[in-house]
C-alpha cells in the first residue's frame, strides 16, 4: 500500500473531519439514509441530509459494510463504504489501491460468501461497483434529492403536466435517478409525500402509478402495504426529437 494510505488500512485516525463530526451522533441508519433498503415506517427527523458515515480505515469500511444487513449487494455496499472512507480522510484512492482495499474486505467476507465465490470475479465486480457508486455509505439519498429540487431545473418530462405536485414528483424522481446512477432508486410513499408536500399517501401512490402509465417511470419492484421495503423505479428520460 502506498504511503498515503498505509495509515488508514487498519489503524484509526484520531477524529473525523469537522463537517462530519457536526452531524455524527444525531442520526441512526434508516431507510432514507442508505438508499438500499427503504421503510415506509421511518420517522422523518432530519432537517439536513447526512453526508456520509464517518469511516477512518479500510478495515472499518470492510467491517461496516459486512455488518449492514439491509437489502443490497455486499460488494456494492463495500464500494459505497470505500467512498465514505475517501470522504472521511479527504483523499481519493488511486486505481492501483483498489485491489488492496478489496483484499481487506475479501479476508473478512470470505467465510460469509458462497463456497463457489471466486476472488478474481468479485474483485472485478467491486471495481465496477466502485466506479458506478454515486453516493457514499450513509448518504441520505432522499434528503439530498429533495434539497436539490430548490437548485436544479425540472426535467423535460415534467413539462407535460400542469399540476405543480406532479411536476415536483417527476423532478424528485429525476434527481433520485441521478443520485443512484445506473441502479434503480427507492422511493417510499412517505418520502414521496414529504418531497411534494402531499399528506395523503393514497394520492401519492396514484401519482406514481400515473407516471408509470405515462412512461416517465419504469417499476422494478412495487413495495407492499405495511412492508419494510419501498418501491423501486427507473426514471425513463425522453428521447430527443429526431
Amino acid at each position: 500500500m502506498s504511503k498515503s494510505y498505509s495509515n488508514h488500512a487498519g489503524k484509526s485516525t484520531k477524529s473525523c473531519p469537522k463537517r462530519q463530526r457536526e452531524q455524527r451522533g444525531r442520526e441512526s441508519e434508516t431507510q432514507s439514509s442508505t438508499g438500499n433498503g427503504d421503510s415506509q415506517d421511518t420517522e422523518d427527523s432530519e432537517e439536513k441530509p447526512r453526508l456520509f458515515v464517518c469511516i477512518r480505515t479500510l478495515q472499518e469500511a470492510a467491517q461496516i459494510s459486512l455488518d449492514d444487513k439491509s437489502p443490497g449487494d455486499a460488494v456494492f455496499k463495500f464500494a459505497r463504504a470505500v467512498k465514505a472512507f475517501e470522504m472521511t480522510i479527504d483523499l481519493r484512492l488511486p486505481p492501483k489501491e483498489l485491489p488492496v482495499a478489496f483484499g481487506i474486505w475479501w479476508t473478512l467476507a470470505k467465510p460469509t460468501l458462497p463456497p463457489d465465490a471466486d476472488r478474481e470475479e468479485c474483485l472485478i465486480l467491486f471495481e465496477d461497483a466502485y466506479h458506478k457508486a454515486r453516493t457514499p455509505l450513509g448518504a441520505n439519498v432522499i434528503g439530498s434529492a429533495i434539497a436539490r429540487l430548490a437548485t436544479t431545473a425540472p426535467p423535460p418530462e415534467a413539462e407535460k403536466f400542469d399540476s405543480q405536485k406532479i411536476k415536483r414528483l417527476v423532478h424528485l424522481c429525476h434527481e433520485l435517478q441521478l443520485l443512484s446512477g445506473d441502479r434503480p432508486f427507492f422511493l417510499s410513499l412517505r418520502d414521496a409525500a414529504r418531497g411534494i408536500g402531499c399528506p395523503k399517501y393514497e394520492t401519492v401512490g396514484a401519482f406514481l402509478r400515473g407516471l408509470v402509465r405515462g412512461g416517465v417511470l419504469e417499476p422494478v419492484e412495487w413495495g407492499k402495504p405495511g412492508g419494510h421495503r419501498a418501491s423501486r423505479f427507473r426514471y425513463v428520460r425522453q428521447k430527443p426529437p429526431g
